[in-house]
């Protein structure tokens, strides 16, 4: 349900129903790399407070998470797509990707706020707690790779720019108040 959530929030935002697609399904992947990376850590002997790192009861909230950060993600680098294809309309998709490379520095910055703070949950002291920060944490970097690999992928093989006649409601609703 809160794929879907996803994708109509991501459709009102970006006015086009195949980037709220590819946003809904970067959230996917996401959640199937940070639920595979449990194993994967656990193999590799991670442990927190002396206990194997499993799944429970609160990787729930990891996913809601990762909602929450994948759709401000994703959204905020199809926006930012958006806009230079505006600026530049016949210019190929391969090089607007190209040209928001320059961005990534205030993508970073963000990401790592939010990983610091997700990380800093361990001084609580709880095991649940502490499992949920790091594995938000590891979620966030990982959406914030598929953000600049998988999105772009989605984007250039199957297409996906907002016509110019399509408004998304957010701007036609501004519109019609003024």
């Amino acid at each position: 349900i809160g794929l879907l959530l996803a994708m109509v929030a991501a459709y009102f935002a970006l006015g086009s129903h195949l980037q709220a697609l590819y946003v809904s399904l970067t959230i996917f992947a996401s959640f199937i790399w940070v639920r595979g990376s449990i194993g994967l850590l656990d193999w590799a002997g991670v442990n927190v407070f002396g206990v194997p790192l499993q799944e429970r009861v609160y990787f729930l909230l990891v996913l809601s998470a990762m909602i929450v950060s994948g759709i401000s993600l994703n959204v905020r680098a199809f926006e930012s797509f958006n806009d230079a294809a505006k600026l530049q309309p016949n210019l190929p998709a391969s090089r607007l990707w190209q040209s928001l490379r320059p961005l990534a520095p205030r993508f970073n910055l963000v990401i790592g706020i939010a990983v610091i703070n997700f990380l800093s949950l361990g001084q609580i002291g709880i095991h649940g707690i502490l499992e949920v920060g790091l594995l938000s944490a590891l979620g966030l970097l990982i959406q914030r790779l598929l953000v600049v690999t998988l999105l772009p992928a989605l984007q250039l093989c199957f297409g996906g720019r907002p016509q110019k006649a399509t408004a998304t409601l957010l701007s036609s609703c501004q519109q019609r108040l003024q």
